[in-house]
């Protein structure tokens, strides 16, 4: 059995990270206006496409990513990208709405939600022991996708319209992606598993976990429904000129998380540091909360883009102490499961409260309560 030397399970990881940027919703929000003109639609009909395509992704979502436990992360990748490339063919070739959500349910599943899952996965389980420290190295992705993939899109939006650039980025996955992984994983036979995968038994979300769980669900609660809508209840507050500059600390503040996230689990144990994971973002919810100057709305996306990386980094670290390595890849895929029906959720949730006019300051009263009990229960189990 070979593995990845160090440099190349790093470049695969993080340029995994990269590609997901193509799954996100920011970045599928660039063709909102070109998608709603071609089908004759409007914002809300778009809204809730992407609603429902988070809770449609569960079930492939359980499957395909307990998969990276029992065959070859050569293998693997190569499901993921042709699946992915088959999803962006059916994007750009949508006759119709239904065709067209269809293809955003395995793009966003794809891109958004299995590519990290695979690259953190991996990061995990290749980057153990000394070398633990540098898990969060592929974090540098979060910060070179979104400065490039975004950029590039509408330029080639600009140019030839949504279905070319949707055309290109299948033919581009199939043509470049692909040949390049699999020779970036050519020395790769198997995942790191040594039992065959008949031995091992389907895993389900249970008790090493739960208390653990709530803990780790509660940042998805809470941010995928705020970061959704957050232009219209920070509009609400007078707070809206400085979303881009939000924005821009909350990416700063995430990778800083995913960077020393190796570190800080080295140091003081995965279930620690998962247990106290969400404190940064109360804290910046609780400035948020008491500062009159509307520039103190910053503490709330620095406090949730800290929380998150390490949200998005220490958890397979955790899975991985709970679960070992060999189930890796089913313990997330079961947690992620979760982690989708919260944001849809939140979203949702999150929706309906704006919608009503009612105060933002109630909910981040709330979220503070909820990281203080949920971060006590998985402390106490931590010890």
């Amino acid at each position: 059995m070979t593995s990845l030397s160090t440099p190349r399970a790093l470049a695969y990881s993080t340029a995994m990270i990269v590609l997901s940027t193509l799954g996100t919703g920011y970045f599928l929000g660039l063709f909102s206006p070109s998608i709603t003109a071609e089908f004759g639609t409007d914002q809300s009909t778009i809204g809730l496409i992407f609603a429902l395509s988070t809770l449609a992704a569960v079930v492939p979502m359980f499957y395909l990513g307990g998969l990276v436990d029992r065959i070859s992360l050569r293998s693997y990748t190569l499901i993921l990208l042709a699946i992915f490339s088959v999803a962006s063919l059916c994007v750009a070739l949508a006759p119709n709405l239904l065709v067209f959500a269809i293809g955003i349910l395995f793009v966003r599943l794809l891109g958004d939600w299995l590519f990290t899952h695979a690259a953190l996965t991996a990061s995990v389980r290749l980057l153990d022991g000394r070398k633990k420290s540098l898990a969060g190295l592929p974090s540098l992705g979060y910060a070179l996708g979104p400065s490039i993939l975004p950029a590039l899109a509408v330029l080639l939006l600009g140019i030839y319209g949504w279905r070319t650039t949707w055309l290109g980025i299948a033919l581009a996955t199939a043509l470049v992606a692909i040949p390049a992984f699999l020779w970036l994983l050519a020395s790769e036979c198997r995942t790191g598993i040594d039992a065959p995968a008949a031995a091992r038994p389907r895993l389900a979300i249970d008790h090493a976990v739960l208390p653990y769980l709530p803990a780790m669900m509660c940042v998805p609660l809470i941010f995928s429904g705020m970061l959704f809508h957050q232009s219209v209840w920070l509009d609400q507050r007078g707070a809206a000129d400085w979303i881009a500059v939000g924005l821009a600390a909350y990416a700063i503040a995430q990778t800083t998380a995913m960077l020393i996230s190796g570190v800080l689990v080295d140091r003081f144990s995965a279930r620690r540091v998962v247990a106290l994971y969400a404190l940064p973002a109360a804290l910046g919810m609780g400035v948020a909360l008491v500062g009159s100057p509307d520039w103190t709305i910053l503490g709330y996306f620095v406090g949730a883009g800290f929380a998150t990386g390490l949200y998005f980094a220490c958890t397979p670290h955790l899975l991985a102490e709970l679960y070992g390595k060999a189930r890796l890849g089913s313990a997330r895929a079961a947690v992620q499961c979760v982690t989708l029906v919260c944001s849809a959720a939140s979203t949702i949730g999150l929706g309906v409260w704006t919608d009503a006019g009612l105060s933002i300051s109630i909910v981040l009263v709330a979220g503070i309560v909820v990281i203080a009990v949920t971060s006590l229960i998985a402390l106490l189990a931590s010890h």
